[in-house]
């Protein structure tokens, strides 16, 4: 009953004194807004880097190449190369693996078609592919295992090679050359943009592994596999496993190995984004503390001010608790009405922020530099009302401590000296 009684003398003062209210709560808001945003531009970067490796069908898949040192070393190499078996083992004894493509290592190639010319990648893959990479089928179908099985001259192309080619025309059953064989085209992808973690997908051209390998390289051998796991939850133990089984094809020599999982990659990403949004969280702390002064220092005022009302106050039997509550809510109610309108203020500026670190990014200069790469591409602000709840209750906690003091004085004193004080 005590405390609802200090909020309402502490409302009414307030409300008596608006522009110092007003100022007050600017102070407090304004440290907390700058928390606020930073948490969302911070936040926006984690799930940025994320969206992108997303994106690529990169968040749940293990890669195993064989290393590069070993790849030097012939004698070690030839007898340790990658192959369908281990595809095969790998499905078989890998519970955690969802579905395994195989590939050659790309090889920049003049493509043409019509009269047209244009630089292409050829790569061999399987019909595992699309799902691997998080990436469909635009127009036509992707490679079949009938393809694989018959070394057919089949292939599918990325929207670049389309658009330079075909003019975006008909493509599909229309024939292309590359390197003076003539494969027919069952396909186009969809356009993924030379983008952060897709740069150069759309000039890529696919043929079936088998094709390529009696076609192109001669060799049986496999350049890299791409595991897709059920789910990013369980990529380090699909990993595992996936050494195991090359542990056991390969006699013990799963260390020539090089392999790759997501989970490095996410750590730092996330232990990235933390430490600039810790670093300047800390920096926007300081304008909450100077608030939270400001308060204090506006509460003694205010203690000065009314001196004469607390004596009267005791002389007609309120305690020393009452005035503490009083003015404790009187600090109270400011932070937490400062902290409430931080939030928003804060929701607001950190919108803002990713739209103007979006639109440096679509810049002409950033997109000269980087060559389009950030094309299309938009700057998430995170906005996290949990985050939001906590600053609020921050600003609220800051102000009880410094307005703690004020409160404490007020209480204290002798009810006849604030009587006679003018």
């Amino acid at each position: 009953m005590k405390l609802f009684l200090g909020f309402g003398i502490s409302l009414s003062t307030l409300r008596k004194n608006k522009l110092r209210a007003v100022l007050t709560v600017t102070g407090t808001s304004v440290g907390i807004a700058m928390i606020i945003a930073i948490l969302a531009v911070g936040n926006g970067l984690r799930e940025f880097v994320l969206g992108e490796m997303q994106r690529a069908g990169e968040l749940d898949v293990v890669k195993v190449r064989l290393g590069d040192w070993v790849e030097r070393e012939t004698w070690n190499a030839k007898a340790n190369r990658l192959t369908m078996d281990d595809l095969t083992a790998i499905m078989r004894y890998c519970p955690n693996v969802k579905n395994v493509s195989p590939e050659t290592d790309g090889q920049h190639i003049l493509a043409s078609a019509e009269g047209k010319f244009t630089m292409s990648e050829l790569i061999g893959v399987s019909p595992a592919y699309p799902e691997a990479y998080n990436w469909k089928v635009q127009a036509g179908q992707f490679i079949s295992p009938d393809d694989m099985t018959n070394n057919t001259k089949v292939c599918v192309i990325g929207t670049k090679i389309w658009t330079n080619l075909f003019s975006k025309g008909e493509a599909i059953g229309n024939e292309i050359v590359l390197n003076n064989q003539r494969f027919r085209i069952v396909g186009i992808m969809e356009e993924k943009g030379d983008r952060l973690n897709t740069r150069g997908w759309d000039r890529r051209v696919f043929l079936p592994i088998t094709t390529v390998q009696q076609r192109y390289t001669g060799k049986r051998f496999i350049d890299m596999i791409r595991a897709q796991a059920y789910s990013f939850e369980v990529v380090d133990e699909a990993g595992a496993e996936i050494r195991r089984v090359l542990r056991h094809t390969h006699h013990g020599n799963d260390w020539m190995f090089d392999f790759w999982t997501p989970t490095k990659s996410v750590k730092e990403t996330k232990q990235t984004a933390r430490v600039i949004t810790t670093t300047l969280i800390c920096v926007a702390s300081i304008t909450l503390l100077v608030g939270a002064i400001g308060i204090m220092n506006i509460m003694l005022v205010s203690v000065t001010e009314r001196t004469s009302e607390i004596g009267l106050r005791k002389a007609v039997g309120a305690k020393r608790l009452d005035i503490l509550l009083q003015f404790l809510s009187e600090a109270a109610l400011i932070g937490l009405m400062g902290g409430v309108l931080g939030v928003f203020i804060g929701a607001a500026i950190g919108k803002g922020m990713a739209m103007g670190i979006t639109a440096v990014l679509h810049s002409s200069l950033i997109s000269k530099i980087s060559q389009g790469m950030f094309k299309d591409m938009s700057w998430p602000a995170m906005i996290s009302w949990k985050a939001g709840i906590i600053a609020a209750g921050v600003a609220f906690a800051t102000s009880i401590f410094f307005g703690l003091y004020p409160a404490n004085k007020a209480s204290k004193l002798p009810p006849a000296d604030a009587l006679r004080y003018e």
